[in-house]
């Protein structure tokens, strides 16, 4: 998920009008259809729990989670890095990533406010 205006990691956004401008990159949405379905993206958050206490996954991290084929490793590498470019840390939210791949799944499309 991306956002025009970004509130800083832990704060919630208290305004509907904040989340107008909230989209997902139209390269991402074909790939997460394609890799997870719904069962698939309830493991996946049940493996985040064991991975990381608070959710940031480092590189090796947020590859094991994903768990990809070989031949998909360099989604994994342009994942990571959209994921993460702009945080100081260089980690994944995996609450955010998660989040992200279960709206994709459950609606073609969705209107906001």
């Amino acid at each position: 998920l991306s956002s025009c205006a970004q509130p800083s990691m832990g704060h919630a956004h208290s305004q509907a009008e904040n989340f107008t401008a909230v989209f997902v990159k139209d390269q991402f949405v074909p790939l997460l259809k394609d890799f997870w379905r719904y069962n698939d993206l309830k493991s996946l958050c049940e493996k985040v729990k064991i991975l990381t206490l608070n959710f940031a996954l480092d590189h090796a991290t947020f590859a094991q989670l994903l768990a990809l084929p070989p031949a998909h490793e360099d989604i994994v590498e342009v994942w990571y890095h959209e994921f993460s470019h702009d945080r100081a840390s260089k980690v994944v939210d995996g609450l955010e990533f998660l989040a992200g791949a279960i709206l994709v799944n459950a609606v073609e499309e969705v209107t906001l406010f």
